[in-house]
């Protein structure tokens, strides 16, 4: 079962250096090896889907050294390997149709490591094999960001990683504790210490506070948050669609949602626990913070990342509730984020290829010019907001329910004012950008690929129909996946 899911990291990782070999000779054939790589890996994962969605998975070989799984997967960590590699294939796809040929081999080399990493740290099984994966990940998105040599692309890395070295600091200290306390970093492990501390839970929280926090600066929650706008605005549209997507989500928000499951088994009561209403409080900050720092930005894409600052903060605050109820709406609110981001951002390339600037004030009259982007942008921004019938909307619904049913009144009547102030943005941006007049010089403007909308209309199309089949989804994976234990 192990070398199952371990070759949905040696796959990719493997393909790497071959692309490097490959662009020697032919550049772009190293582009499209990596795409062909990424969606082939993409349909090995759904046979797993179909087979594991409802029955238990085998219980998985221990390193008798950390205690700890390597690898293997429940329904979450499968979940979270086919939405890697869907945003992966996205963005390979655009940055194989928009980047010169000569660029090919280096960035899609440095793509599929970003992905073997991610990929590495959701399917770990335990804490310290997913941090190091992660670190590996986000030491290759360091270069994907820089890539261009230029200085916006070299401050967006160097924004990135700043906050990393602390964020990392307080996870490796937090697996030197549990380590110490629990004998091992294993899921197991970790597990079997809950269920030894439920009578004296306090030393064990303490340690998982310290993953929580630095997991939380990972996903770029507030007040955690000012790197993310100047590193999604500084980067290459793919290198930024995969920093707000796959790589905020994967290495950020899932271990987060990890640790507030290990936080459920502690405290099955929901009494004394600190660290749980800590990551509530941190997620309900974010969404405010995000809406209306997303209403203030005149730049669209410090827009959209302010904007995934408040709906990566809306899953955390569903986190930090501990029911499978919530569970449930935070992982189905990562998941839109992620898919809708990644979209967005490609196609705010597509706007700033073609009008030459991504500021609000200059754009106007896109949607008759390119309405392969306006139409998609629409849907996936609207999505965002939680309208129906797009995913987005029952994300919503059962994050308010969740924290309608423990009682959290005031974060539901925050969480519907922020989403009608992030609605209105939203707006202001589809009216202003797609539609009246256009104020941006037709000579600026270059000439546009339509295959380049393809992932983003594929993305805008699966939120449809997220939405459409949303209880069909629900019942197969999301409940279950919101079910697993460490």
């Amino acid at each position: 079962m192990m070398e199952h899911f371990l070759r949905f990291v040696m796959i990719p990782a493997a393909i790497a250096p071959l692309c490097l070999l490959v662009a020697r000779k032919r550049p772009a054939t190293a582009g499209a090896l990596a795409v062909a790589t990424l969606f082939i890996g993409l349909l090995f994962t759904l046979p797993y889907l179909y087979e594991y969605h409802t029955s238990p998975f085998p219980e998985p070989p221990w390193d008798p050294v950390f205690n700890a799984a390597v690898f293997n997967s429940d329904i979450f960590s499968l979940l979270m390997t086919v939405g890697v590699y869907i945003a992966g294939v996205c963005a390979s796809f655009f940055a194989l149709r928009s980047l010169p040929e000569k660029c090919q081999g280096v960035w899609q080399c440095l793509l599929l490591l970003v992905v073997a990493g991610l990929c590495g740290a959701v399917t770990a099984r335990d804490f310290f094999t997913m941090f190091v994966f992660s670190e590996a990940a986000g030491a290759a998105l360091c270069a994907l960001l820089a890539f261009d040599g230029s200085h916006y692309g070299v401050e967006a890395a160097v924004k990135y990683y700043i906050p990393g070295l602390p964020a990392g600091a307080l996870v490796l200290l937090g697996n030197a504790l549990l380590m110490f306390y629990a004998g091992g970093t294993g899921f197991k492990s970790v597990a079997a210490a809950v269920k030894a501390s439920v009578a004296a839970p306090a030393p064990l929280a303490v340690i998982l506070g310290l993953l929580a926090c630095g997991y939380m600066i990972k996903a770029a929650l507030a007040p955690f948050h000012a790197w993310k706008a100047d590193s999604c605005q500084g980067a290459g549209a793919p290198a930024a669609a995969v920093l707000s997507g796959a790589a905020v989500a994967a290495a950020g928000l899932y271990p987060l949602i990890r640790v507030a499951m290990a936080l459920r088994a502690l405290y099955p009561a929901h009494s004394g626990d600190c660290v749980g209403p800590a990551i509530m409080l941190f997620g309900m900050l974010s969404v405010l913070v995000g809406v209306l720092g997303a209403f203030a930005q005149r730049n669209l894409r410090r827009m959209l990342a302010f904007a995934a600052v408040s709906q990566y903060g809306m899953a955390a605050l569903a986190a930090g509730i501990g029911t499978q109820y919530a569970f449930s709406g935070a992982i189905y609110q990562m998941f839109n984020t992620m898919f809708c981001m990644t979209a967005l951002f490609l196609l705010a390339g597509i706007v700033e290829r073609w009008a030459g600037a991504c500021d609000l004030r200059r754009l106007g009259g896109l949607e008759a010019r390119i309405p392969l982007v306006a139409v998609p942008f629409a849907v996936l921004l609207l999505s965002l907001a939680g309208m129906p019938p797009f995913s987005g909307f029952w994300a919503k619904l059962f994050i308010m329910s969740a924290l309608w049913k423990e009682g959290c009144r005031l974060y539901v009547c925050l969480s519907l004012l922020s989403s009608g102030i992030l609605l209105l943005c939203f707006a202001r941006t589809i009216t202003g950008a797609f539609s009246g007049r256009a104020e941006v010089p037709r000579a600026s403007a270059q000439a546009n690929d339509a295959w380049l909308s393809l992932p983003s209309v594929l993305l805008a199309l699966l939120a449809v129909a997220a939405g459409l089949y949303f209880p069909s989804l629900f019942t197969l994976f999301v409940f279950s996946a919101a079910g697993v234990k460490l």
